[in-house]
This record gives C-alpha cells, sequence and structure tokens, in this order.
C-alpha cells in the first residue's frame, strides 16, 4: 500500500511539469513570496518585452503576464484552478483568462452585450465631367468633382480587419505551455497566468497583488511593476 501511494504521489508531480515552467530555485528566486501552513505562494512579473518576443505585442499590449509558482509543503498536496487567483491592480481587481481568450482579438473582447456597433465613416468622391462651347463657339472641357461624407453603424461597411502577424491557433498552443497547470500535486509548479489590462494605466511603481484563495486559507503576494 505504501508503494502505491508513492508511485500515485510521482504521477501528480510527473503531470504538474508536462506544462507551465520549471519552479525556481532556490524560491528566494521570487521577488514575493508567502507561507501557509499547507503551501507557499510565490510569485513575479514577466516583463512586458519577454511577452511580445514568446506571444505578441498586442498580448504585451493588453495583459499584465505573472509568473506563479505553487510549493505544497508536505504532506500536503495543492488543487489549483485558474479560478482561485486574483490580481488586484491599483484599485481594480482581475481574474485570469484562459488560452482561447487571450488570444481573442481585442476588439472582440470589447464588443459587450448592448453595444453598438462602431461607426464608420463613410466617403465618396464623383468626377463630372462636363463639354461646352465656349463664347467664340470652340468645345470646352470642364472637369468638378462632389464629394459626400455619411456615417454608418453596419458592420459590413466597417474596413476588414488587419490580418494577424501570427497564427492564432499556434499562439494559443504556446500560451497553453507556459501557462500554470490545473489539477492537484504534491510538488512544486509554476507557469504563467494573464490578467486582462482593462481600462488599467501601468506605470513604474504601480502595485500588483496576486490573491490565492484555498478551501481554508489563503494568501497574498505584493508587486510592484518596474
Amino acid at each position: 500500500m505504501q508503494l502505491i501511494a508513492v508511485l500515485f504521489t510521482a504521477a501528480l508531480v510527473a503531470n504538474a511539469g508536462d506544462r507551465g515552467l520549471v519552479p525556481r530555485a532556490p524560491i528566494s528566486d521570487y521577488p514575493a513570496r508567502h507561507s501557509t501552513s499547507t503551501a507557499t505562494l510565490a510569485a513575479d512579473i514577466v516583463p512586458a518585452r519577454e511577452i511580445q518576443r514568446l506571444f505578441t505585442s498586442d498580448i504585451a499590449r493588453h495583459y499584465i503576464v505573472l509568473e506563479v509558482a505553487i510549493y505544497p509543503n508536505a504532506p500536503n498536496r495543492a488543487d489549483i484552478d485558474w479560478s482561485n487567483f486574483s490580481a488586484k491592480i491599483g484599485a481594480t481587481t482581475v481574474s485570469p483568462v484562459k488560452p482561447a481568450d487571450v488570444v481573442l482579438p481585442w476588439s472582440e473582447k470589447n464588443k459587450l452585450p448592448g453595444r453598438s456597433s462602431p461607426v464608420t465613416v463613410i466617403t465618396s468622391t464623383e468626377v463630372v465631367l462636363e463639354r461646352y462651347p465656349d463664347v467664340n463657339g470652340k468645345p470646352r472641357t470642364r472637369v468638378s468633382t462632389i464629394e459626400d461624407v455619411g456615417v454608418t453603424n453596419d458592420p459590413a461597411a466597417a474596413p476588414p480587419p488587419p490580418q494577424p502577424r501570427q497564427d492564432p491557433e499556434v499562439v494559443e498552443r504556446r500560451i497553453d505551455e507556459y501557462i500554470l497547470p490545473k489539477g492537484t500535486t504534491a510538488g512544486p509548479i509554476a507557469g504563467y497566468l494573464f490578467f486582462p489590462l482593462r481600462n488599467i494605466k501601468l506605470r513604474k511603481g504601480t502595485v500588483v497583488e496576486l490573491h490565492w484563495s484555498q478551501p481554508h486559507e489563503s494568501a497574498t503576494v505584493r508587486l510592484e511593476q518596474k
């Protein structure tokens, strides 16, 4: 029975390592840490330039990405679920976003229910060619233009969106490789969590508080934007 328990624990640790990152060792390599009776939460802010290199510039502009690590205290196990995390950025609290939603273009995210379609400005120009005789009876030609400007909220009138520079499916798979693994683990695990910056301006010194809720306790770490 003891051998089965050891093998089961080893399987949990192995599965946790299939995705995500290798947890830093020592744990003090993370600038923010909070220990509870069952586990230690550690975190760091991933620089925007690194997110742009790994994923896309759009993700780097619209998300703050935290490298999060969980170190269970033996013999405890930690249950990891993204819904148990939140980040307070300044005065705003946001939840992490799953890979498929991170890849979704930011313009699509802003289409909230009940919001009217964006207004599209339509311009048209008409060239008018006139032929007429002058006072001596010689033919003359006069060219003029007529310009018209209007607006519409018809989505079909909007210009097509720019083509993505990278295949969204490829970016989503890459995010899925780096994101914090979900599940139960007896060993340390680490990975990224993506928090949207809706109406949030990140500046040097902006305080970011990562909160992790557990059934009987919680942990919070405090980071500062560099």
